[in-house]
């Protein structure tokens, strides 16, 4: 499976983006509820379906249908390792020692790995 939006981390890691949208995300504004509906439907949702057709599971969903709320779940939770790397590096001020990029892929790269490995 091909990894798609490889300059994913460089939009989400920018300061004064992961800052904004984690204070209007603690003072309920909307925008991370809009920026979320949009991360499900045009990255999860597809991916999940991606993933699903890559397995071979029986049943796949047709294209217009959405994964199930479990292989959906998945991709939320690499979307959150990704996004926690910001959030220590912007909202903790932690100083991060890693190659992000290349932690990204690594991190993209080894979840494709058990996602596709545990269907077999």
């Amino acid at each position: 499976m091909a990894v798609r939006n490889a300059g994913f981390s460089k939009r989400v890691f920018d300061y004064d983006w992961v800052r904004i949208f984690v204070s209007s995300g603690l003072k309920s504004y909307g925008l991370t509820e809009r920026y979320l509906d949009i991360i499900r439907s045009k990255k999860i949702e597809p991916a999940a379906q991606e993933l699903r057709d890559s397995r071979g599971d029986p049943g796949t969903l047709p294209p217009s249908s959405t994964a199930p709320a479990d292989e959906i779940e998945l991709f939320w939770g690499l979307h959150g390792a990704v996004f926690y790397i910001a959030i220590r590096k912007y909202v903790y001020n932690m100083p991060l020692e890693i190659d992000v990029e290349a932690t990204v892929r690594a991190t993209v790269a080894n979840f494709f790995e058990g996602a596709l490995g545990a269907a077999r």
